[in-house]
């Protein structure tokens, strides 16, 4: 009895020491008898497991695995074997010195999700107001739950279905701007791609000059729509005087110089403001 006593004594011992030792992966401890307990654990790659002899009889018993990774026999009480196991599967293994039999399922550390950015390429320029579709490839080794999109700090949008994700810019003006996709995975691990892009004004054009009743007109083309532009005239190109201000309804629009006896234009030029 009171070597028993001992032997259990020393094995409570000895794997508080195991418990405590460790840095970063984790133990986990099967006791052996007539049967394992617990028969079945799920662990992750670079855990340990240590299987100890328990029986009060004294009775020999092993742990063998049932494709022959390991056959180790415990003859007494408080006898044990330690394995790391550093690849992700199943592991059957049973005793061979009884009935009990028993599993360990390894699994893989989750890692984060991949995501590039598919659509615009990097670089892209774009002439505003440029409103397109931002797609993006995103996998995971377990699954991909969703791609967020941003332009800059402001998100577009969420998409949880299957590749290609993929959300729509709001129309977008001259400027630099920086494009993101956040995918997130299944376990909530992130990854993030970026891309740089930039909007250009279009090129205003003059076109369709002609006098009709006594009067200059043309047509005007590149303009922005929401952006706030003013027609000038000339006879020196030197002082200009404005003619006319307005916020553009549409890429283009026409002009009628009204005032043709004021001002014997011969110049006229068109800007949009910023």
């Amino acid at each position: 009895m009171k070597q028993s006593l001992l032997k259990k004594t020393l094995c409570l011992v000895l794997s508080i020491m195991a418990f405590t030792g460790r840095l970063s992966a984790t133990d986990y401890f099967v006791d052996v008898a007539d049967f394992f307990s617990p028969s079945t654990l799920t662990i992750s790659v670079g855990d340990t497991v240590t299987w100890t002899n328990v029986d009060d009889f004294d009775f020999p018993h092993s742990t063998s695995s049932n494709t022959g990774l390991w056959n180790v026999t415990l003859p007494g009480y408080g006898d044990s074997y330690t394995r790391v196991f550093s690849s992700a599967g199943s592991f059957p293994y049973h005793d061979n010195g009884g009935s009990g039999t028993g599993t360990i399922t390894v699994t893989a550390p989750n890692t984060p999700p991949s995501v590039t950015i598919t659509n615009p390429v990097a670089g892209a320029t774009f002439t505003a107001p440029a409103a397109f579709n931002v797609r993006a490839s995103a996998t995971d080794s377990g699954s991909v739950a969703s791609v967020q999109f941003f332009v800059d700090s402001t998100s577009i949008g969420t998409d949880t279905v299957a590749n290609p994700y993929s959300a729509t810019t709001p129309a977008l003006f001259a400027g630099g701007y920086t494009l993101y996709a956040v995918a997130t995975d299944n376990l909530g691990l992130k990854a993030t791609n970026s891309i740089s892009i930039s909007v250009t004004n279009p090129i205003i054009s003059l076109s369709g000059f002609k006098i009709s009743s006594g009067q200059f007109q043309f047509n005007i083309a590149g303009l922005v729509t929401g952006k706030t532009n003013y027609v000038q005239a000339s006879t020196n190109l030197t002082s200009w005087t404005s003619l006319r201000t307005n916020v553009a309804s549409a890429s283009t629009a026409s002009f009628t110089n009204t005032q043709p006896a004021t001002l014997n234009a011969q110049f006229y030029r068109v800007t949009q403001l910023p």
